[in-house]
């Protein structure tokens, strides 16, 4: 498979196992796994095979996927990135408490909308989670969080916002995720 044909499908199946499963009306775990046959089998997708997705979760620089065999059976979910209520949190991702070694976070963002995060706080919008990346990509192993294209930075200092009451977790592929407080998803 060259490379266009898979970023191609790499990003169907980003969409897919994020945020557009249960609208295909795929069976999805609560912990974000679908079965990687029901994938193929959809309209759409029938150009992927088995081989094929292996190839894209092994190529994937930012581990954006994970895939496993269970009981003869594959499956494959997002690390992180989701916007499907179903999915458990504590199924999916790591919980982070104040004895992580991991004292801030960042969260990468542009210089235009500084002033309604100020107004308003960091919100998750319509995903399930703030995201976070513990340095800048490309400094300290960090592959995945924030977008290169960034042009502003926001600092969290994780330990005093967890002794607010504020969850963290840490996806399989390092990034922090918060669903930040309330019903609005924010971190004041």
């Amino acid at each position: 498979m060259d490379n266009s044909e898979r970023i191609k499908l790499s990003k169907k199946l980003t969409y897919l196992l994020r945020h557009g499963a249960e609208e295909k009306g795929l069976t999805i775990q609560s912990d974000g796994y679908i079965q990687v046959l029901h994938i193929l089998r959809l309209p759409g997708y029938r150009g992927m095979s088995l081989p094929k997705i292996q190839e894209i979760v092994q190529k994937c620089e930012k581990q954006r996927f994970e895939l496993k065999n269970e009981n003869n059976l594959w499956l494959i979910r997002a690390s992180q990135g989701h916007t499907m209520r179903s999915i458990n949190d504590d199924e999916l991702l790591t919980p982070l408490n104040e004895n992580d070694p991991v004292q801030y976070c960042i969260h990468g963002t542009y210089q235009e909308t500084i002033p309604l995060i100020q107004a308003t706080g960091l919100n998750k919008m319509k995903r399930n989670h703030i995201h976070f990346a513990e340095s800048l990509p490309g400094v300290n192993g960090v592959i995945s969080g924030m977008r290169s294209s960034c042009t502003a930075i926001i600092v969290i200092d994780m330990k005093a916002a967890m002794r607010d009451g504020i969850q963290f977790y840490r996806s399989t592929n390092n990034v922090i995720l918060s669903p930040g407080v309330g019903d609005t998803g924010t971190i004041p």
